[in-house]
């Protein structure tokens, strides 16, 4: 039975550079919290100085500087150095520092274009708060924007975004076992928990960039291939996960199917990932399920699930970079997997489209062209 509504969405490329710098940019943050981390959470000699915020931002290749909400400078890296007033003590130019302070006051975001001063180049900056529901406003983070493409910029704007949460998580919760009592081993354990989940999710963001990055990079490698047997591939990896949340995770798809013309391996990606997705969704003693179907010159495959279906709210921005609907925040995911998708699905010259209704489970489905 045909689910509706049904979306066709467009293509979207995201200019590969702007992706390799952001993503270079947060694994290198990834190390450096990593290392900065493991120095606080072991037991220091006595006198030892802990390391200084400076080396984190100092792993970023934007410019970047921490603002306490009164506008004092807290760190800032190296490339940031032209936002600095000339004359000591170290200090943000003017500008920076009211912008700075009124996003603090207004704890709204702020993303503008400035003049530093005379003789100094026009620069784009976004100020995001660094606080949550548990800690109280710890300062204005400062993230340098690249280029002026819309591309580049809106998708610096929604990493920042990403960056921002486990950053907060990872700093206040640092701070709690910096300060704790030795004998306080419930509150120890909890913030370093917290931490080690931050920092996961720090290392998906960063993986999905990559794999993103890699698609952008370079054109698939187009051959025959027989896409059951990659199907049933795609199926083995996720075999265990679909077991453990008591799903039952099915092939359809006839004995002699012709070859397609396709990449094998980022075409196992985007199944892997979609039925990935089904999976999380799908509550226990559901099913899943991957089908081939010959039609003329091609074959459609389809993933779809007997989960609770897709507000049609969230239909159109699917597969937006790093969009999650307010009912998947909880799971865990980038907000990638479904743009990596529609991105290996585009370079075999094909859209991919969803069919869903609440309570009445999603379709995914796409067309491959069978080889010549």
């Amino acid at each position: 039975m045909m689910i509706l509504p049904l979306l066709q969405l467009p293509s979207f490329s995201i200019p590969a550079g702007v992706i390799l710098l952001l993503l270079v940019g947060l694994l290198l943050l990834a190390m450096a919290l990593g290392g900065w981390l493991a120095l606080r959470l072991r037991p220091l000699p006595p006198r030892q100085p802990a390391p200084r915020l400076e080396n984190v931002l100092d792993a970023l290749p934007l410019p970047a500087a921490l603002v306490k909400p009164n506008g004092r400078l807290v760190a800032v890296n190296a490339e940031a150095t032209p936002w600095l007033e000339t004359q000591s003590p170290l200090r943000l130019v003017s500008p920076l520092t009211t912008l700075a302070q009124e996003v603090a006051t207004s704890r709204k975001a702020e993303t503008v274009q400035m003049s530093l001063g005379e003789g100094r180049p026009t620069v784009r900056v976004q100020a995001s708060l660094l606080a949550d529901e548990e800690h109280s406003l710890s300062g204005v983070l400062l993230l340098g924007q690249p280029g002026d493409s819309q591309a580049g910029f809106n998708l610096t704007r929604l990493v920042a975004h990403e960056l921002r949460t486990p950053l907060t998580a990872i700093v206040g919760h640092a701070e709690i076992l910096e300060s704790c009592n030795p004998t306080d081993e419930a509150l120890w354990r909890r913030s370093r928990d917290f931490i080690a989940g931050e920092t996961k999710r720090l290392a998906r963001l960063v993986e999905d960039l990559l794999a993103l990055s890699r698609l952008e990079a370079s054109p698939p490698l187009l051959r025959p291939v027989n896409l059951r047997s990659v199907a049933e591939n795609a199926l083995a990896a996720l075999f265990d996960q679909a077991e453990a949340a008591d799903l039952t995770l099915t092939l359809d798809a006839p004995v002699g199917l012709p070859r397609i013309q396709a990449d094998p391996d980022r075409i196992q990606q985007a199944l892997v990932n979609l039925l990935d997705n089904a999976i999380k969704y799908t509550p226990s003693g559901g099913t899943v399920t991957l089908q081939l179907t010959s039609e003329g010159g091609y074959i459609r495959v389809e993933v779809s699930d007997t989960g609770p279906g897709i507000p049609p709210a969230d239909l159109p921005h699917l597969f937006e970079p790093l969009y999650r609907a307010d009912s998947a925040r909880h799971r865990p995911g980038t907000g990638l997997g479904l743009t990596i998708v529609r991105a290996i699905v585009a370079q075999h010259g094909a859209s991919i489209s969803v069919a869903s209704l609440p309570q009445q489970g999603t379709t995914f489905t796409f067309r491959l062209p069978v080889a010549r």
